[in-house]
């Protein structure tokens, strides 16, 4: 860490006398001399997230949701106890010309039935999202749009959530 000082006088006591012996071998001049050290760059704070979701990397895998990464996990111990036979993330869906949905997941499990699996909270439930899940329901009325909204932490164990009935 870098600070700005005008002299080695405004130093910390003990950092005085080690600061003036290393400038005056840097510089090459009596440390009395002002001189300027380098102040830290601040950096620009970045933009508070839209949805106050926390990305996160599993698996060298980037996840937009602390929520869609538990489900991920969870996924992956339910392929590890046979009852997912694979599943396949971010899927794009063509809804029409220039509209396309991606989903979390689309999970095939053992039973037979494939799902279509969207991690959402109160605050990503837009109404774009909501137009997109219409068109796909008019599109292919076989598949249903499972609503993840909480996988608990920890050791994911829960069961998906239907969509709106």
């Amino acid at each position: 860490m870098t600070f700005r000082v005008k002299a080695v006088e405004e130093l910390p006591p003990g950092v005085q006398a080690p600061a003036r012996r290393a400038l005056e071998d840097w510089v090459g001049r009596p440390a009395s001399v002002p001189v300027v050290i380098a102040k830290p760059i601040e950096q620009p704070k970045e933009k508070p997230r839209k949805y106050r979701n926390q990305p996160v990397v599993i698996d060298g895998e980037r996840f937009d949701s602390k929520l869609e990464s538990r489900r991920y996990l969870e996924l992956m111990n339910l392929y590890a106890l046979g009852q997912v036979l694979w599943f396949q993330r971010q899927p794009i869906f063509r809804l029409a010309p220039g509209i396309k949905y991606r989903a979390d997941f689309m999970v095939a499990w053992s039973t037979g039935e494939v799902s279509i699996e969207d991690c959402k909270s109160s605050g990503t439930r837009t109404p774009v999202y909501v137009m997109k899940k219409k068109l796909m329901a008019e599109r292919w009325p076989k598949i249903e749009i499972w609503e993840i909204e909480s996988v608990p932490a920890g050791m994911p164990h829960a069961t998906p959530l239907r969509g709106e009935p």
